[in-house]
């Protein structure tokens, strides 16, 4: 039968969990190395005692190496018939990745009965009865199963038909997946590595401008072109020319007079629609007079044709056609009228 030893153990200044704590008896010397901890009590249970009186002793060392002991006797009863289990695998204190098939084996035997009459059944302290595995002619018993990521206690039993029952029960350590290293890159999930199938990815990487965040502190592309520093909705590489200014950017509205490249078109205080700026008209026929056709452009200066603040030239293909011009010549200025003075006389002639 399983017997369970258990004790309250505290440290005034290290962790329980830190501290050394080893089980021994007098007969079968030392038992475990470690203890389990069920409900805040170290627990060690084993069914493997020899027959006989025990002396069982828990010795707890702390990090400064103090140590103490206490025991508790405890008499194994050697009783007739019991059939016989020894677990093949895992070996104790081994340990295997979780999501992974695992084979779990055990030899049985019992004086009496065939060892294809002995009921097995395989526990683990966190999953339960994980498997119920029906022995061959040689007593192996055995299954495949995945166990949850964890530290196990687990207990091999076997039962015979009078109801005499043997355990086997070893640590068995699952290892969750968020604790392993599957890209090899010296971080796991719970050590902060956001994608652990790319050892390129992991706390403390260099950023790269590729849109991923390859530091794993939750910003992409920080410190390269790629990212908006000053969140205007622009980068560098989208052609922001100053990523440290929110009032700059290819979508900003230049101000007339502040010298400043603001919608950074690569010059200042230019462009349409600039706050501050100016309506000009096209004066195409360069006899200072705006186009009364053509609309304006708001700039900060005059900027090409569109050179003057007045739309008052009745036709811009003629430098002689503008109110400035004498009423009459004698041919058309271009479009067959003869009102050169865009007083609205001499509209046609021959």
């Amino acid at each position: 039968q399983v017997v369970d030893f258990q004790a309250i153990v505290s440290d005034d200044f290290d962790e329980t969990e830190a501290l050394d704590m080893r089980w021994s008896s007098d007969l079968d010397g030392e038992l475990s190395l470690s203890s389990g901890f069920i409900d805040g009590y170290a627990t060690y249970s084993t069914a493997n005692l020899t027959p006989g009186n025990h002396l069982i002793t828990l010795a707890v060392v702390d990090s400064e190496g103090s140590g103490i002991t206490t025991s508790v006797q405890v008499s194994i009863i050697d009783l007739p018939d019991a059939p016989e289990i020894v677990m093949v695998h895992p070996t104790d204190g081994e340990s295997v990745s979780a999501e992974v098939d695992f084979e779990f084996v055990a030899t049985v035997s019992d004086s009496f009965d065939a060892a294809e009459e002995l009921e097995v059944t395989f526990n683990s302290t966190i999953d339960g009865d994980f498997c119920t595995p029906t022995p061959d002619a040689l007593g192996v018993a055995s299954c495949v199963a995945q166990l949850s990521g964890g530290d196990h206690n687990l207990t091999f039993t076997v039962v015979d038909t009078e109801g005499f029952d043997a355990s086997a029960t070893y640590y068995f350590a699952v290892i969750p997946l968020e604790d392993q290293d599957n890209d090899e890159d010296g971080f796991t999930e719970n050590q902060g590595d956001c994608n652990d199938g790319n050892d390129e990815i992991y706390p403390g990487a260099i950023e790269e401008n590729d849109g991923i965040d390859n530091d794993c502190d939750d910003e992409i592309d920080e410190g390269t072109e790629g990212y908006d520093d000053d969140g205007d909705g622009y980068t560098e590489s989208e052609g922001d020319c100053d990523d440290y200014d929110a009032t700059v950017s290819p979508a900003a509205i230049e101000t007339c007079g502040d010298s400043e490249d603001s919608d950074c078109s690569g010059g200042t205080d230019d462009g349409v629609d600039a706050a501050g700026c100016y309506d000009y008209y096209i004066d195409a026929d360069g006899d200072g007079y705006g186009s009364a056709t053509e609309p304006s452009r708001c700039y900060c200066d005059a900027t090409g044709d569109y050179d003057v603040s007045n739309n008052d030239d009745c036709y811009d293909g003629n430098a002689m056609a503008n109110p400035g011009s004498s009423a009459f010549q004698y041919t058309n200025r271009g479009d067959g009228s003869f009102d050169y003075n865009c007083d609205g006389s001499w509209l046609t002639g021959s």
